[in-house]
């Protein structure tokens, strides 16, 4: 008898986490052979759910090897342990599996110490992963403390920037490219800074770091030299010039996301009421979608952010009536009440 590889993977979890939901190990036939043999018990969870408890590890492997010639004495732990890598890349690997599908923990293992002498200092992430993992470059993504043990670095962020005039007011911060297009050429946002950058959630930090941040300027004519030394000025804190920072994205958890990253450097920074409002209108018209239409099931409730037009009429809006995505908000001559 063979083992799918999805039960075998369940299995290697079960052992690495003595417990695991029913769920990741559907054979049934396999689940009461361990039962009836006392090597793990069936714990309810919830009236359908149950949870896989481990008894026996020890009889776990022996079992499997006797009965479907199986070895999985390859724990990540184990694995990681017996490997040649440093002691810090080992700590971070302890904190944090690298699952990768389809591949076992020992290879997995074995291809970061087969790669490891590949890396050079500086590379980013997505290099570093990609030359260690099979050329998967978004890996290490949410491995701070391995990116730390590989001395990991990040390419400068890229701001996209349209200013018609040096005497701008205020700058806005857009999350999507279409709008930021749109916008980069209407005369309504005559008295703002326009930002669109990639990636905020993970860079907002770095923006106001000279040396950790490169300006594409839409056109060098529209600010001149004046206007564009007064806002890098202001962007790497050279000046104490306060000029207000506003926020225009999707309504959805994911855009609330991105301000409350912005906000960790534009402590000052608040939602641009003209966009959020617009989309609030078409919301409560039934014309928002719900998550799973999107693809946006994994989006996580911020619950709060502490800012009172988020908390008491975005968040609350998004859970009634769902999303909106900014693409499909047209503004006109009322976008000047942004500030």
């Amino acid at each position: 008898m063979r083992l799918s590889q999805n039960t075998v993977n369940g299995l290697r979890e079960l052992i690495e986490k003595s417990e695991v939901s029913g769920a990741k190990i559907k054979d049934q036939t396999l689940l009461h052979a361990l039962k009836e043999n006392g090597i793990v018990r069936l714990l309810p969870q919830g009236r359908t759910r149950k949870v896989i408890r481990l008894v026996n590890e020890d009889d776990l492997l022996r079992f499997l090897r006797l009965n479907y010639a199986i070895d999985l004495n390859e724990t990540w732990a184990k694995c990681v342990s017996e490997s040649s890598l440093s002691e810090r890349v080992k700590n971070a690997l302890l904190r944090k599996r690298v699952d990768i599908k389809g591949k076992s923990n020992k290879e997995t293992v074995d291809q970061i110490e087969r790669n490891i002498p590949l890396l050079k200092r500086g590379m980013s992430r997505r290099q570093m992963s990609a030359i260690l993992f099979w050329g998967l470059s978004k890996v290490l993504d949410d491995k701070a403390d391995l990116l730390h043990a590989l001395d990991a670095t990040e390419p400068r962020v890229l701001l996209n920037v349209y200013g018609p005039s040096q005497a701008f007011e205020a700058v806005l911060f857009i999350e999507n490219y279409d709008t930021y297009v749109r916008y980069a050429t209407n005369d309504i946002f005559e008295r703002y800074v326009v930002i669109y950058s990639a990636g905020f959630s993970s860079s907002a930090l770095r923006i106001r770091e000279r040396g950790g941040c490169a300006l594409h300027y839409a056109s060098n004519e529209w600010l001149g030299q004046a206007g564009r030394e007064r806002f890098e000025s202001w962007l790497w804190q050279e000046s104490a010039e306060e000029i207000p920072v506003l926020f225009f994205g999707d309504l959805d958890y994911s855009g609330v996301e991105i301000f409350r990253s912005l906000r960790r450097s534009f402590s000052e920074v608040v939602f641009f009421k003209p966009g959020y409002d617009a989309m609030l209108e078409e919301v409560r018209r039934g014309n928002g979608h719900a998550p799973v239409m999107a693809d946006k099931e994994k989006q996580k409730d911020p619950n709060s952010t502490g800012d009172a037009y988020c908390d008491e009429v975005l968040l609350p809006a998004m859970r009634a009536y769902g999303f909106y995505d900014q693409e499909g908000v047209v503004l006109g001559v009322d976008a000047e009440e942004g500030v």
